[in-house]
């Protein structure tokens, strides 16, 4: 089952498989973060203020992802 990035549980990885928003400045900014489908993202911690995302991919820094991006960002875990 596919989930957008806010519904994966904490501390959990799972596998970019589909981007709901394919505008150029979406992909731009997750082009940005190396984020394509395939990417292994763990959940590190959900900001209920705003619905912003901390995650980390491979040997990346950890990025916020803000709620309008993580929502169009759907895994398999």
């Amino acid at each position: 089952k596919q989930l957008n990035l806010t519904e994966i549980s904490l501390k959990k990885t799972a596998t970019v498989s589909y981007i709901k928003d394919q505008s150029i400045s979406m992909l731009d900014l997750l082009g940005h973060y190396q984020i394509t489908i395939g990417t292994k993202i763990k959940i590190i911690k959900k900001f209920d203020f705003d619905g912003s995302v901390e995650i980390k991919i491979d040997k990346l820094p950890n990025a916020v992802l803000s709620n309008q991006v993580a929502i169009n960002i759907y895994c398999v875990s």
